[in-house]
């Protein structure tokens, strides 16, 4: 067959552009790309009545004959270089009608390719509408962040109330890099915030989202489910975890019916929490949630974990999500006390789940001067050590954010090993980075309330606990994904407004709320600059899960001194940095501006949280 010049000059061309592509510095302008796609019922079965997509981004619909028998509906999302480059961005909007059924799968894994000299991150941003009745599955494979590159994303998920309500499967799925050149979390920034709204008769009932799934992973520093038609696989995810966390030793809680529910083969290391809950009070607008969240060591056993827990969707769709990526079949072995003994006595390795999120350069220990805190008058420096003394009774000791479920799955290691004191370190830092960057901002917030730059002196308290109100709906909405740490949250928080209204007046303080508002609220009406109420909250958490270790014997009460101390020093920066942020908050737009960047940074800590309560045997409340 004979090839003409122009042919073989776009064949090569064409192959220039993917060895650039293997080489991680792809050369093309950046661009944006749009992909519309809506699924309706006609005659009884699910056709795609829309497609439509401009580069980067890519609609690919898929027809197998075992999905065409479902009467489902399913796409692939797929990109004409492979992946992202810094700049682009995609916009993605997806619409189900009611009754129908669609699935959006992915190609292969995204590639974010590192970003140009102007630093801009690729961009994503998905608008799904899902009317009664109807199910929309998203399960795309992993997102795979190449070194030195940037992403962003944005969900959001627009649900319709009624008898039947409309239901949802999301994975959302984040792959450490490019591991096998080893780059492992070599990326610079990773940004994700999801929302959920409730609608009826086609409108949302508030502008907030009633549910907020937001995390920030920077240099150095899951599926939902929702719906009566996704209950199967709700269910599944809590025996998952079940098995899973029998696997690494720990002692699960009694009467779980596990016999009819077994795991495919794993070979590496795969910790798995899940926590449900009510999603909203509302009479009309009540909804259940079941979120999951995974961190493995291999791409492999996230695959077969979803794939098994995915299974009921067959028969909705037709085939199950991620059929496609399983090349092996077994069934995951009885755990048995050789077994965990074997496991134990492996060394812990650098690809230790626990490690990564605090694989951050050492934060530097910055001299006093440098906090710029005001001087605090005598009054002020009294209330100060009575806000943060260890007796106040807020219950903050009766739960160990995560630590107690952390050390029963392993990953903590193994206890009196040589490391076992850095692991302990890490996690309660990891855990106070996080906590600081999302529960700290709100600490911000709620202190600003009082200022006169916010409440004028002509308003009235009840006008001030109304937008106090309103933001801690706004914290509630991204701990409704966690129940586990919504509820060790609220406990303490009504622990903290109880003392608030006995210590500075019934009428100017709430009767329950979140910790991180009601501690705001009150470091204001004690009269304390907000930056110290941001290091008092700080330090408060630190303490509590410090104190948490030395109950669970991870580390002794002298050492324990040693340890609070060193992982202070080591939030210095992030302490500065939450110091920065309190510029933004002049006003309540501001302070709205402010709580959409709050994210929490440590997964792995979410983990952990959310398998607290599969623990039979527990110390702790969570």
């Amino acid at each position: 067959m004979r090839i003409s010049r122009a042919a073989y000059c776009a064949c090569s061309n064409h192959a220039l552009k993917d060895l650039g592509g293997l080489l991680g510095a792809p050369r093309r302008n950046p661009q944006h790309g749009s992909a519309s796609l809506a699924a309706a019922c006609v005659e009884g079965r699910t056709a795609l009545v829309r497609v439509r997509h401009a580069a980067p981004a890519r609609l690919l619909p898929m027809q197998p004959a075992a999905i065409d028998r479902s009467g489902a509906a399913w796409c692939a999302l797929g990109s004409f270089g492979g992946g992202l480059l810094g700049g682009d961005a995609v916009d993605l909007t997806l619409s189900v009608g009611c009754g129908a059924s669609l699935a959006l799968v992915t190609q292969a894994s995204t590639k974010v390719y590192r970003t140009k000299r102007d630093c801009q991150p690729a961009r994503q941003n998905l608008e799904a509408n899902v009317a009664a009745g109807g199910l929309l599955v998203v399960a795309p494979d992993p997102l795979v962040p190449f070194a030195d590159s940037s992403y962003a994303q944005r969900l959001r998920f627009c649900l319709e109330s009624g008898e039947m309500p409309a239901s949802i499967v999301v994975v959302d799925w984040l792959g450490s890099g490019r591991v096998a050149t080893g780059e492992r979390w070599a990326f610079r920034r990773y940004s994700s915030r999801a929302e959920l709204f409730w609608k009826q008769d086609g409108v949302s009932q508030t502008e907030r989202a009633d549910l907020v799934e937001s995390l920030v992973i920077e240099a150095g520093d899951e599926p939902n489910s929702m719906g009566p038609r996704g209950l199967d696989v709700a269910a599944r995810l809590h025996k998952a975890a079940m098995r899973l966390a029998s696997r690494s030793g720990a002692r699960i809680r009694n009467g779980a019916d596990l016999d009819d529910f077994q795991l495919p083969e794993i070979s590496g290391k795969l910790t798995m929490g899940v926590t449900s809950g009510k999603q909203r009070q509302s009479d009309a607008l009540t909804g259940s949630v079941t979120v999951a969240r995974l961190m493995a060591e291999k791409s492999e056993d996230v695959y077969r974990v979803l794939h098994s827990c995915l299974d009921p969707l067959a028969r909705e769709l037709g085939v199950a999500p991620y059929s496609d990526r399983i090349h092996g079949h077994g069934l995951m072995p009885q755990v048995t006390g050789s077994w965990i003994a074997k496991e134990k006595e492996k060394k812990q390795t650098s690809t230790n789940p626990s490690t990564v999120l605090a694989s951050s350069p050492q934060a530097t220990c910055h001299n006093p001067q440098d906090y710029n805190a005001a001087a605090l008058s005598f009054m002020q420096q009294m209330a100060l050590c009575q806000l943060t003394d260890a007796t106040l009774p807020t219950g903050g000791f009766a739960h160990s954010a995560g630590l107690e479920a952390a050390d029963q799955l392993g990953l903590l290691g193994v206890r009196d090993a040589p490391d076992s004191y850095d692991k302990v370190k890490e996690f309660i830092l990891s855990l106070a980075r996080s906590n600081n960057r999302l529960h700290g901002t709100f600490v911000i917030g709620a202190h600003h309330l009082v200022s006169s730059a916010v409440v004028a002196s002509e308003e009235t308290e009840s006008k001030l606990l109304e937008r106090w109100q309103e933001l801690d709906s706004m914290l509630h909405a991204h701990l409704a994904t966690n129940e586990v740490a919504s509820r060790a949250s609220s406990h303490q928080g009504a622990g903290v407004a109880r003392v608030a209204r006995s210590w500075v007046g019934q009428q100017c303080m709430p009767r329950n709320g979140h910790t991180a508002t009601v501690f705001g609220l009150l470091s204001a009406k004690l009269g304390l600059p907000v930056e110290v109420a941001v290091h008092a909250f700080a330090y408060c958490g630190v303490r509590d899960a410090v104190s948490a270790a030395v109950r669970l014997n991870l580390v002794g009460p002298l050492r324990a001194v040693e340890l609070q101390s060193s992982i202070l020093a080591e939030l210095t920066h992030d302490l500065l940095r939450s110091s920065r942020e309190v510029a933004f908050a002049k006003d309540f737009d501001g302070i709205r501006t402010l709580m959409e960047s709050a994210a929490g940074c440590a997964p792995l800590v979410d983990v952990a949280q959310a398998a607290h309560d599969l623990l039979e045997a527990r110390l702790f409340l969570t």
